[in-house]
């Protein structure tokens, strides 16, 4: 069976039919968990009782959130909404009919106006031109060492090039996926995926050299023969190739974060958070304003015919999915209250956020190196004077810390939930004695003992107001 890709599909006018597909898996759907979270979850981190196999190309993924579910179809590169699988709502039933493309569909009917057409003779905007494409750096396979895992383990001759040709075709596809990652998201993502295309193919030329250096250790028993057999040698021989097999996988795991970057939600990380997320709250409110205005028309009208909120062509299909549906309000109470449920829950990230870049965050000197606080980068870094040991690396890993090449330090992302985290320890502990808890403490009352308070704020607003000299007045006499 060929596995297509979505525009494939599309070009040759066939749909997603629901008749060629079974029911494999239900789970319930945690709040946060995106598309490529299920992604990563079923072909890493596979449920125990998941008997199917890794989720693929033409695979479909059916989210419900309440009475309201949307399908998608896992594509090459990402994920592909397939409204056709499923029409149950009456909502979607009326997008689906009135909007210009499937791209607007979100909820909202008519939210586009469609493109004006070009008159006569006026020129036509050209297409978006390509994305830039990244140079291309290809690291250096050990040919050597190639060769002599491949003497090791087989009689036939290696081929000359053939470890780095194996290698640039991996890179090659990896650059595929990036290319066409880019075409999807804003530019500000494209640094950020040239990052990890970069990261990936330094990492799989280091994996796939160490490769070859443990299949050349011992020769595989075929050449060898089987007398005095070196048994123990090669037991060792697989177990250092079973961890280099799980890294490779980790250097996989890359062109998933390559098919995600841009693609998930509004990143702390991101130095313009606040404003996407005000923008997106804006949109919501927008959006529960023109829910409820339609309800309200409906209730009092008992039709919809003339609302100002809908164009004609949007009330014949919500009309037609009403009486199909026996009636009702136009916005069925669950569409108002997820919508409401997402306000509130943007409106706790703004104010979150907003309290994490207020709050003041200090670094200090443990023994052995110090930790710095990045504000540009969200980050809290850690310094080491010279390597850690096996022992200290396993432990910053196990708490969350990752090592950052290009930053040359152990990092995790700033906020308050780190700070409790390096609490537990003990090698980070300040020279001081404190916890480093307590030193954000100290930290910020400081901070607020510099900046004065809301209600100093307010008299000191009100005195200046008092010794405003008052305006002049305007003169009454008239001049002719």
């Amino acid at each position: 069976m060929r596995f297509e890709p979505y525009d494939r599909l599309q070009a040759a006018g066939l749909a997603v039919d629901p008749a060629n597909y079974d029911l494999i898996y239900t789970a319930p759907l945690t709040p946060g968990m995106s598309l490529e979270d299920i992604f990563t979850r079923f072909n890493i981190d596979r449920p125990a009782d998941f008997k199917g196999h890794s989720l693929s190309v033409s695979d479909v993924v059916v989210l419900r959130h309440g009475d309201r579910q949307e399908a998608h179809y896992c594509d090459d590169v990402g994920f592909q909404e397939v409204p056709e699988f499923l029409r149950e709502n009456p909502l979607r039933t009326a997008e689906l009919s009135t909007e210009q493309n499937e791209n607007m569909i979100d909820g909202i009917i008519n939210n586009t106006p469609p493109p004006e057409q070009p008159e006569a003779g006026e020129p036509v905007a050209a297409p978006p031109a390509e994305p830039p494409q990244a140079p291309v750096h290809y690291y250096t396979i050990n040919e050597d060492a190639a060769r002599r895992a491949k003497e090791a383990n087989s009689f036939y001759d290696y081929k000359p090039g053939s470890a780095t040709a194996e290698y640039r075709s991996m890179v090659d596809k990896a650059v595929e996926i990036a290319q066409r990652q880019k075409k999807r998201v804003d530019p500000e993502f494209h640094e950020k995926i040239d990052q990890l295309l970069d990261t990936y193919a330094r990492l799989l030329a280091q994996n796939m050299n160490k490769g070859y250096e443990i299949a050349a250790r011992v020769p595989s028993v075929m050449i060898a023969g089987p007398a005095n057999f070196p048994v123990k040698k090669k037991q060792k021989q697989l177990a250092a190739d079973d961890k280099n097999m799980e890294e490779w996988q980790h250097i996989q795991g890359l062109l998933d974060k390559i098919r995600s970057t841009g693609m998930g939600g509004i990143s702390a990380d991101d130095p313009n958070a606040l404003e996407k997320l005000q923008a997106k709250l804006e949109k919501l409110e927008a959006k529960q304003e023109m829910m409820k205005a339609v309800n309200a028309y409906y209730r009092k009208h008992k039709s919809l015919e003339g609302c100002p909120h809908l164009s004609q062509k949007s009330i014949g299909a919500f009309q037609s999915g009403m009486a199909e549906g026996g009636g009702g309000a136009p916005f069925l109470p669950w569409q108002l209250s997820n919508n409401n449920a997402n306000i509130r829950q943007v409106r706790s990230r703004i104010e979150q956020l907003t309290r994490q870049r207020e709050n003041a965050f200090v670094g200090w000197e443990f023994d052995g190196g110090t930790v710095e606080i990045n504000r540009e980068a969200n980050r809290l870094q850690i310094f080491f004077d010279g390597k850690p040991d096996e022992t200290t690396r396993n432990a910053l890993k196990e708490n969350g810390f990752r090592w950052s090449p290009k930053a040359e330090a152990w990092q995790r992302q700033l906020n308050d939930n780190t700070i409790w985290v390096v609490d537990r320890i003990s090698f980070l502990r300040p020279l001081s004695g404190e916890k480093p808890s307590e030193l954000q403490a100290k930290a910020r009352k400081a901070q607020r003992e510099e900046k004065p308070s809301i209600r100093a704020q307010l008299k000191a607003a009100k005195e200046g107001q008092q010794q405003k000299p008052p305006a002049k007045e305007k003169s009454q006499d008239l001049e002719v």
